[in-house]
């Protein structure tokens, strides 16, 4: 095999090995309305980070956080809800965290059904942080 070729193998396996670490509720995208619908039974959170800092995002309910993903400066992601993060507790919160800073956000109880999809809109002033659910 040439070199080239060798740095292509290389490259496309480290490619498909760091996609086994994404994830696998999130789909990046930079448009929200390019994600697929969630499944049946699931909800999806699209976060739009308008932050200068990356931020994590955790799906709380019933007083545990679950880890969502993180979403870039100046990006957007989409993760999905699971049926189970719906299902007992009639509502859940979503918690921003920026990385590197001690301020966070945490939405009000928010009653989210199978199916449904919630917009988070995330901003410099956290106070400001806005969401709708369709």
């Amino acid at each position: 095999m040439s070199k080239r070729g060798m740095v292509w193998a290389t490259a496309l396996c480290a490619v498909v090995g760091l996609g086994g670490c994404a994830g696998g509720g999130s789909l990046q995208t930079g448009d929200a309305e390019d994600a697929q619908l969630a499944p049946a039974g699931d909800a999806s959170v699209t976060v739009h980070n308008n932050n200068w800092a990356d931020v994590d995002v955790y799906a709380v309910r019933n007083g545990t956080r679950t880890r969502l993903g993180s979403v870039a400066t100046a990006a957007s992601a989409r993760f999905l809800l699971s049926g189970t993060l719906l299902t007992g507790a009639p509502t859940l919160q979503l918690l921003i965290d920026p990385i590197g800073s001690r301020a966070g956000y945490i939405t009000q109880p928010l009653l989210v059904s199978p199916g449904q999809r919630v917009d988070l809109n995330v901003e410099n002033n956290l106070s400001l942080t806005s969401y709708s659910i369709f």
